[in-house]
């Protein structure tokens, strides 16, 4: 599955790589407090934006991470094999997505779209999350006062692999998903979700095994 994922996800980006700034085995470091009026892509190379930056365009990374700084804004994210970490008060006014990599978001930050990871651990800390929160084949973590205002929802793998995967959702400190947690159904997913509160959840739950601590 993560072959096939990660080069249909190489693909697709290096067509939208086009009519931006675009940087082959190069890192990209942008200094505290600039605007951007376009995004910043590279191959082989990480993608780092200082505090209180202003990015209205899209940030990518294939083999290399991305970081955010402290209250900067950026359109959206978007890695392969690379982690993201999105530091304290950011706000990211589109989605952030990775395929081979984990994603991070720091105290007090706000994603307009969703969250979506294929092959990497989510973890949030008092962040606000306007859609919903995807993954194939990654744990969840949800803590201090997170809000997902969408779904939580655990997807099947195309491949034809019989192993069970085993993930496990953590909605702790007062999060709340607002909308369902469910997983598709298939046999070979293996998915148990923590909470603290039972009204944690406000929507269904499907295919997934709920458990209080």
């Amino acid at each position: 599955m993560k072959s096939k994922w990660g080069v249909s996800a190489l693909f697709l980006m290096l067509i939208l790589f086009s009519g931006c700034n675009f940087k082959i085995n190069q890192s990209v470091r942008i200094k505290d407090n600039s605007v951007s009026r376009s995004g910043y892509s590279t191959i082989n190379g990480s993608v780092y934006i200082g505090d209180n930056c202003k990015v209205n365009g899209k940030c990518r990374a294939i083999n290399g991470t991305i970081d955010v700084g402290k209250g900067s804004v950026v359109n959206s994210l978007q890695t392969v094999n690379g982690t993201i970490t999105i530091s304290e008060s950011a706000v990211i006014r589109g989605s952030v997505e990775t395929v081979n990599g984990e994603i991070e978001c720091r105290k007090g930050v706000k994603v307009q779209r969703r969250v979506r990871s294929v092959n990497g651990d989510i973890m949030l800390d008092s962040t606000n999350v306007n859609n919903n929160i995807e993954t194939y084949n990654g744990d969840v973590d949800l803590y201090n006062g997170t809000l997902v205002s969408g779904d939580i929802r655990i997807k099947s793998g195309k491949g034809n692999s019989r192993k069970t995967r085993h993930i496990v959702i953590n909605i702790k400190g007062g999060s709340v998903v607002r909308g369902d947690v469910v997983a598709d159904d298939d046999p070979r997913l293996d998915v148990v979700v923590y909470v603290e509160d039972k009204n944690s959840i406000e929507g269904r739950t499907r295919n997934v095994k709920v458990s209080e601590k």
